[in-house]
């Protein structure tokens, strides 16, 4: 879906394994969060619990969600991707 168009331009889906780096990842996204809402880019922080990563951003993608960003643990990385790019590799 064209970014003009969806209700979300960014969506941002954090990455962790344990409660510890659920903290510094969630501190990280909601920091970039508030950069592009400052930068006026309609942005949601995707913080449900109960689905994997991998269950997110297929739903994002099927919903047309031009451009999410992937948080992790320090030492992960951090990812860009858009709807049918190839995954980069972790």
């Amino acid at each position: 879906m064209p970014p003009k168009l969806a209700p979300y331009q960014v969506v941002i889906v954090p990455i962790f394994k344990s409660d510890e780096e659920k903290a510094s990842v969630l501190a990280v996204a909601k920091d970039i969060k508030a950069q592009l809402v400052k930068a006026n880019i309609r942005v949601t922080l995707d913080e449900r619990e109960g689905q994997s990563p991998g269950w997110k951003v297929q739903r994002l993608e099927m919903r047309g969600v031009p451009l999410r960003v992937e948080t992790r643990a320090k030492g992960r990385g951090q990812a860009v991707g858009r709807p049918g790019a190839p995954r980069s590799s972790r």
